[in-house]
């Protein structure tokens, strides 16, 4: 069952009239969002003036009510006379009656069902003192006060309990997100073992304590708490609402039904991945040609030092990238950078086929240097990809989403193989007269790789920013709130926000909200120089790098493996060029493709971790019997070595391959997603440089190709690593970004016990009261 979201405004013994009257206009204006209920609770003197002047969808509540219908009882107000003013609820119970006016447990059960008899609504606060949580007895203090409550009630279809933490009520601090859900979670089982699991599955539990807009996502996301009972808060209408919109806006994005615009994210995002494999990998047929073309002498090999400098030269191009971009879209926004990598991309391949041969400029050093450009912009494409389609996705498909993306790389890799086969076909009569007609061939391979990027630029382009950066980092909530709803209802790239609003929007906020901790180096440290936030970084930054090694040490040198089962080589340059296009097809449609598809279709049913770690075993497994059995299978049966290699090729995929991609773009806060994002992504491609350097340095050891069996060996260890390095992530699935944050992000969490007394000392001291 999905409950309505709550959101309930407790104003306390504050403001005026004309306060009231700004309230009610405000909130007038105001749409609530479906499946959101919306309370609020002025002074008493105040309940019919705003009561009269509120649309109906905003109910108000009274603040307080007796336990008897009339009598000589000075200065109270019975639940009868609320209902005969039109109400609906009534807060009761609140820390601030049970302290200042010793209210029992007792009394406020009586209270309550008092209140349902008249036919109120009673919001119910429950709550624990500071001593009492650092005595750990927060279940049971909570315990005792549903416990209370439930002597006297029997239905609970009209109550809605309010956990309102006493040490976090107006210290501007507020209990972690786990913290919350436990308590929350742990009234949710009281009520299913005490009352009933309809009650428990029915009744709405709120957080209260410090609410505001810039915690609200995090803690809504939690599956227990269902709305917030704000205090300060509501007395700001602007924050009020902000506060309902922003959790709206968020869950909205969170559990919308898949769609066009997720499609369209999808498919703007994934083009670019497309056309970075496309490129990364056209190499390897690249290689062969050119070494017909501009190495005749040399056997129509292209020279060791040559093809080493032309594969590494866009990895390294791509490790700077990954950093400088991850570093931008954090910095100025994901909106302004996207776009920008790919129209490096789409300049890097034009220029490559654009690159001549003379004496003052090499052929070699010329599409080197084009090569490090293309790759800055293939580096700019993992963090703004990764990040921007896991920002708009739901929780619920976002694994698939983002790894649909990542199994572009395999449609291009594929597409690589048939261009070149095609092209190769077409050229195969002018190839054979002169293999010079290769010069033609591989420039428009390469140039093939930029059609579908000049495609999708224009739709990067104009892709709106995340709600969840112009949020959390611009702390724009009107701006973000109005893109996300265009974006959710129209796929319109922005909504109809403009600079007057902005003004408008300024000018209201009469109390300023607490604001998200801005990004810095000195922030960047803190953050992760704490070993539990660090530990994740970690293990997503050497998960790749591990991976990475064995990934690109094969993938960018698989013209070895082609030759090893017949696929390369032949008596002239056609046969030879022709037999590498087609083995490259066929490694890829037997293993590669199939691998992130599979991925596609479970990451959000078995987890990304798990997956993580079986392909992590599967590949130790897999190279170990590759590189301690390489020449036997080989000499033995060609068919099992192919087996095995596609196997291979599979759990790549179906495993590590696809979820270091995934994993980096949701489990941190928004403010450093990409930067980590972009550090992960970067440590994977230095594993790539170490793997293709050092692949060509020792595989012709005691001859060619002679120590290939040991680089197998070697992988296998490295992915035995990426076993260990993978159990310091979370599991992601099924968490919203927001859950997420909260996870790893600890700015404003309070820890029990020693941090809860010193924030309560500390606001004695510079308040000189208690905070309830």
């Amino acid at each position: 069952m999905v409950r309505n979201f709550f959101i309930g405004g407790n104003w306390k013994m504050n403001g005026s009239i004309a306060e009231a009257k700004k309230l009610v206009e405000m909130l007038n204006g105001f749409e609530v969002p479906a499946n959101t209920e919306v309370v609020v609770a002025p002074p008493a003197l105040y309940i019919d003036r705003v009561h009269q002047g509120l649309k109906k969808e905003i109910k108000v509540a009274a603040q307080n009510a007796y336990l008897k219908a009339s009598g000589a009882y000075t200065g109270e107000i019975s639940p009868q006379m609320l209902k005969d003013m039109g109400l609906e609820w009534v807060v009761l119970g609140h820390s601030e009656r049970r302290e200042y006016f010793h209210e029992s447990d007792e009394l406020v059960g009586k209270k309550t069902a008092f209140a349902l008899e008249a036919g109120l609504s009673v919001i119910a606060c429950i709550g624990e003192k500071l001593e009492e949580r650092e005595a750990n007895i927060t279940n049971d203090v909570v315990a005792r006060q549903m416990k209370a409550i439930a002597a006297e009630i029997k239905d609970w279809t009209n109550v809605v309990v309010a956990y309102e933490p006493v040490w976090a009520i107006g210290t501007g601090k507020v209990a972690s997100p786990e913290q919350a859900q436990d308590v929350h979670q742990f009234l949710r089982e009281w009520l299913a073992e005490n009352v009933s699991a309809k009650a428990a599955e029915e009744t709405r539990i709120l957080y209260g304590g410090s609410v505001n807009g810039g915690n609200c996502k995090t803690l809504g996301a939690k599956p227990d708490i269902d709305g917030f009972l704000a205090n300060n808060v509501s007395r700001s209408v602007h924050a009020l609402i902000n506060t309902i919109d922003i959790v709206h806006i968020v869950l909205e994005i969170d559990n919308a039904k898949f769609g066009w615009f997720h499609i369209r994210a999808c498919i703007v995002s994934g083009i670019g991945f497309f056309t970075d494999a496309y490129d990364i990998f056209a190499i390897n047929l690249v290689s062969t040609m050119i070494g017909y073309v501009y190495w005749q002498d040399q056997g129509n090999k292209t020279p060791h030092n040559v093809d080493t400098a032309i594969k590494v030269s866009c990895s390294v191009g791509t490790v700077v990238g990954q950093l400088l971009f991850g570093y931008l879209a954090d910095r100025v926004g994901r909106k302004r950078m996207y776009g920008v990598e790919l129209m490096i991309i789409i300049m890097g391949t034009i220029g490559q086929t654009l690159v001549g041969n003379a004496p003052a400029a090499t052929f070699w050093g010329v599409i080197t240097f084009w090569r490090v450009f293309t790759g800055i912009g293939i580096g700019g494409d993992y963090p703004l990809s990764s990040v921007i389609t896991a920002e708009f996705a739901t929780t619920k498909h976002r694994g698939a989403m983002m790894s649909a993306v990542f199994a572009m790389q395999g449609i291009g890799q594929v597409t690589a193989g048939l261009v070149g086969l095609c092209v190769t076909a077409a050229f195969k009569s002018a190839i054979q007269y002169d293999q010079n007609y290769l010069d033609y061939v591989w420039r428009i391979v390469v140039g093939f790789g930029a059609i579908p990027g000049v495609c999708a630029l224009y739709y990067r382009l104009t892709i709106p920013e995340t709600p969840r950066y112009t949020i959390d980092i611009e702390n724009k909530f009107d701006q973000g709130i109005s893109d996300a709803k265009a974006f959710i209802e129209k796929g319109a790239s922005s909504g109809s926000y403009t600079e007057a609003d902005a003004i408008a929007a300024t000018a209201r906020r009469t109390e300023q909200e607490s604001t998200p901790t801005k990004a810095s180096w000195t922030d960047f440290k803190h953050h992760f120089g704490q070993w539990k936030h660090g530990k994740v970084l970690f293990g997503t930054a050497y998960s790749w790098f591990a991976l990475d090694v064995a990934w690109y040490g094969l993938g960018l040198n698989n013209s070895i493996i082609l030759q090893a089962i017949g696929f390369a080589g032949g008596p002239d340059p056609y046969t030879a060029v022709f037999k590498t296009c087609v083995g490259n097809v066929i490694i890829n449609l037997l293993g590669s493709v199939p691998g992130y598809w599979i991925s596609v279709f479970t990451i959000d049913k078995l987890g990304r971790k798990k997956i993580q770690i079986m392909g992590f075993v599967m590949l130790t497994i897999m190279f170990c019997i590759l590189g301690f059995g390489y020449q036997k299978i080989l000499d033995t049966s060609i068919p099992l070595f192919i087996v095995l290699f596609t196997i291979t090729q599979i759990f790549f995929n179906f495993g590590p391959n696809t979820t270091t991609f995934v994993v980096p773009g949701e489990c941190f806060p928004t403010r450093y997603r990409s930067t980590a994002h972009g550090i992960s992504a970067a440590s994977g491609k230095v594993g790539s440089i170490v793997a293709q350097v050092g692949f060509g340095l020792l595989k012709d050891i005691g001859g060619p190709n002679a120590w290939i069996n040991h680089l197998l060996q070697i992988f296998a260890f490295f992915m035995m690593t990426g076993i260990f390095s993978s159990l310091f992530i979370n599991e992601t699935m099924g968490k919203s970004l927001e859950e997420l944050a909260g996870d790893y992000d600890d700015d404003e969490v309070i820890e029990t016990n020693k941090t809860a007394a010193s924030v309560q000392e500390s606001y004695v001291k510079e308040n000189n009261k208690l905070p309830y």
